[in-house]
């Protein structure tokens, strides 16, 4: 018997997304020193780079790549916008074909290609769903891995 999400927010969920990339943010984010981001001490950190310091603990952290690269995503039934993904390191190596650090070290020129090659693609989400206790009402959709 299958569920959806919706019927069975509490449960653990894996599936399929087919979705079409109606808006990527690469270059946007780059020339904003966006590019990657984590969190440490309650704060974001963003750069361009891989590592940053936290100016809160002082501590190096490393980067991956900003959930607000994938904008708008949509398949037949509704539309998702960026940032409401979470993406494994291996998904974005996937859809991106480059790892972090590789993705960071690309010139300007080569991430606006990128971007606008990537506009229009449909691709399949392998996505999880872990959902919360009864008060908190689940967590987010993670995309596990990426099919093209």
């Amino acid at each position: 018997m299958y569920y959806s999400i919706r019927e069975r927010p509490y449960d653990t969920f894996t599936g399929f997304i087919s979705v079409i990339i109606m808006e990527m943010n690469i270059f946007t984010l780059f020339t904003r020193g966006t590019l990657m981001c984590t969190e440490c001490c309650g704060v974001p950190l963003y750069s361009n780079v891989t590592s940053a310091v936290c100016k809160q603990c002082s501590r190096k952290s490393l980067l991956r790549p900003n959930p607000k690269l994938v904008g708008q995503l949509i398949d037949e039934t509704a539309s998702c916008q960026s940032g409401k993904l979470i993406w494994s390191d291996y998904a974005w190596e996937q859809l991106l074909g480059r790892n972090a650090a590789e993705l960071s070290a690309s010139s300007s020129e080569l991430l606006r290609y990128l971007e606008r090659r990537m506009m229009g693609l449909r691709v399949t989400l392998v996505v999880g769903w872990i959902g919360g206790d009864g008060e908190d009402m689940g967590g987010r959709l993670g995309v596990l891995s990426v099919m093209m």
